[in-house]
């Protein structure tokens, strides 16, 4: 667990599924604290969110939801370390990142939807922003830019197909309205626009550096949070193709808030909101000004999916169209590189009478099923049906070739 969280961290539970009712779909989705991260770089535990809400079925196109539950009397101290840990989460793809502060979670308790911080849009919006016709901005909701973290959070994962989708992607059209608003024209970029700009830039992995003659994206400079960028021309009018047409951070002044903590409480309030509704927007990152001063670079590899080598057709179909967890492609991969036996069904969802049971894949001829550690409490429902049970772990895919070796012929 990252250290110095509120009291509030062990009431998110009961916020979440409180005596109103669920608030999240349960059986499909589950909350559990503590979750070490790793990073892949270092093979060390790159941060321990205070919750993780993830899909029961991993078949599901949901990222896991790293939720992070901040008290300011300790997270002023770490904003740095904080920009890199939760970067490298955003940049990596395998996880949303959501954060929550003692306010959000002192409203939620109150039952209430809204916030007290400024408009998302008083942040970012230049002149050049604020002129855009709004028929040619991405329509969004209105209470996406007034909600406090839990009340926006609590609406996404409670449409009734929050885990049939990601829930979180449907921020992509506000965060690409919300940066579209930053835009600078090109005769307004003045030489101190384009010396942040190349600072942010050198702070960035490698891979996600965008070419130099990209529009900027440039929030004016007033208050601790800034948003500094660039994006392909084609990512303002929402036909880019690319999959990173925008790169760049939000900025945080940690030196400024440590010089005045009043104010600077709410604009770190503000860094933190910010990030959450840019969540679906590829190519953004976290910063500090400390860490753009000491010319700090995010190293993180950049996401790809392996090349099946797969040995049949149907392995190569399961490896191009399932989608799973990326943490779990080695593992089929290598078992369609050796032949294994096709798992019967990918994302299982088994639901007799009160009997409710999920299994990543499953192997009928073998009886068979393969639980993902957020399906462990599936395990003996599994073998109360007849079926044997690999669960998730250090080379489970060796586990599973060798019990199927064991029962194919």
């Amino acid at each position: 667990m990252d250290s110095g969280t509120t009291t509030g961290t062990n009431k998110l539970p009961s916020i979440l599924r409180d005596n109103s009712g669920p608030r999240i779909s349960l059986g499909r989705t589950r909350v559990d604290t503590q979750v070490p991260i790793e990073d892949p770089t270092s093979g060390q535990v790159l941060c321990q969110p205070d919750f993780v809400i993830s899909a029961t079925k991993a078949a599901s196109p949901m990222r896991p939801i790293a939720v992070f539950v901040d008290g300011w009397e300790y997270h002023r101290n770490t904003l740095a370390d904080d920009a890199r840990k939760r970067a490298t989460l955003m940049l990596r793809g395998e996880y949303r990142v959501w954060s929550v502060t003692f306010e959000d979670i002192e409203a939620a308790q109150k039952l209430k939807g809204g916030t007290d911080l400024e408009s998302p849009l008083s942040v970012l919006m230049t002149e050049s922003g604020g002129q855009i016709p709004a028929d040619r901005m991405p329509r969004i909701a209105s209470n996406d830019l007034t909600s406090n973290a839990i009340a926006l959070l609590l609406r996404f994962l409670g449409y009734p197909d929050s885990v049939d989708k990601d829930p979180l992607e449907r921020l992509q059209p506000t965060g690409q309205h919300l940066l579209m608003r930053s835009v600078v024209r090109p005769n307004d970029v003045t030489e101190a626009i384009k010396a942040r700009n190349t600072l942010v830039r050198r702070s960035l992995p490698e891979w996600l550096r965008l070419d130099t003659h990209g529009v900027h994206l440039h929030s004016p400079e007033k208050g601790a949070v800034q948003w500094v960028g660039k994006a392909e021309p084609r990512f303002l009018t929402g036909k880019s193709t690319s999959e990173y047409p925008l790169a760049g951070a939000l900025v945080v002044d940690d030196l400024a808030i440590a010089k005045d903590l009043k104010p600077g409480r709410n604009q770190w309030r503000q860094w933190l909101r910010l990030a959450n509704l840019l969540q679906a927007t590829s190519g953004v990152a976290m910063v500090t000004q400390s860490m753009l001063d000491a010319g700090a670079i995010l190293d993180v590899l950049q996401p790809h999916l392996a090349a099946p080598t797969a040995g049949s057709p149907d392995w190569s179909r399961i490896l191009d169209d399932a989608e799973f967890l990326e943490r779990l492609r080695q593992g089929f991969t290598y078992l369609g590189s050796r032949k294994a036996p096709v798992p019967d069904e990918i994302g299982l969802e088994h639901e007799e009478s009160d009997d409710y049971r999920v299994a990543e894949a499953l192997w009928e001829q073998a009886r068979l099923v393969f639980l993902t550690s957020a399906q462990r409490e599936c395990a003996e429902s599994w073998r109360r049906a007849g079926y044997a049970v690999i669960e998730e772990g250090e080379n489970w895919w060796l586990a599973v070739e060798s019990a199927l070796k064991g029962q194919t012929p």
